[in-house]
């Protein structure tokens, strides 16, 4: 049995390092493969002359409609993307199977209400049919059907459009549950600043905060973000 080649290692000297909270004085950071270190001893040793070091970055809302979104990302230092629905699956299947570009999680072909197919301009109108759910009874078949295609989580649209529209709710309900069932995490779309729960969104924006490394998706318990669990924004 051949044994594994181990990954070269390079150390980077001078560099700075930012966390995403401070920037470090020039230090030494030793990469080999995936893992980070500080010890240079045996690596290839490169001059980064004061450079910035970043951990990767987050891109939260994307469309994918090509590889060429995937490099463009990759050259901006955007290692992971959340593509926040695409109404094509075999894209999805194909660049998910690319090496050197950025990473990404889809939520895939969106939750949508009893909307005429009609009404998604380039969309077949069997796949709009099929991403309906009309009613709590199809949440469980929507949900299962979106995981066997390969959604990373499920995107829901509220609103008129939705099965989150006020006269709907059990239905956004159903699908949620039938999402967290399947270990599956919900993003929501509102297509209204009406709120489903009653609430209006007044387009208040949030104080800055320090950028942190994390994706946050609305999964099963509390919703930490507010007292009413809505982010607005506007």
């Amino acid at each position: 049995m051949t044994a594994p080649v181990p990954a070269p290692r390079t150390a980077l000297h001078r560099v700075r390092v930012f966390d995403g909270y401070r920037l470090s004085e020039p230090r030494t950071v030793v990469l080999e493969g995936p893992v980070i270190g500080t010890d240079p001893a045996g690596a290839q040793g490169m001059d980064a002359h004061g450079a910035v070091l970043l951990p990767g970055l987050i891109d939260a809302h994307i469309h994918l409609d090509g590889a060429g979104n995937l490099e463009q990302l990759r050259s901006a230092g955007v290692t992971t993307a959340m593509d926040m629905a695409t109404w094509q699956p075999q894209l999805v299947e194909r660049l998910r199977a690319l090496s050197g570009v950025s990473d990404f999680r889809s939520a895939m072909i969106p939750v949508v209400g009893d909307i005429d197919p009609e009404a998604v301009p380039g969309v077949p109108e069997d796949l709009v049919r099929a991403a309906i759910v009309a009613t709590p009874a199809g949440a469980e078949e929507g949900v299962r059907w979106r995981v066997a295609e390969g959604s990373d989580y499920i995107k829901i649209m509220l609103g008129p459009s939705g099965p989150g529209s006020r006269s709907d709710r059990a239905s956004a309900g159903a699908v949620v549950a039938a999402a967290h069932a399947r270990d599956r995490r919900v993003v929501a779309h509102a297509l209204t600043v009406d709120l489903p729960h009653g609430r209006r969104c007044r387009g208040r924006r949030p104080r800055p905060r320090p950028a942190r490394p994390r994706v946050g998706l609305a999964g099963p318990g509390p919703d930490r973000r507010g007292r009413d669990g809505c982010a607005c924004r506007r």
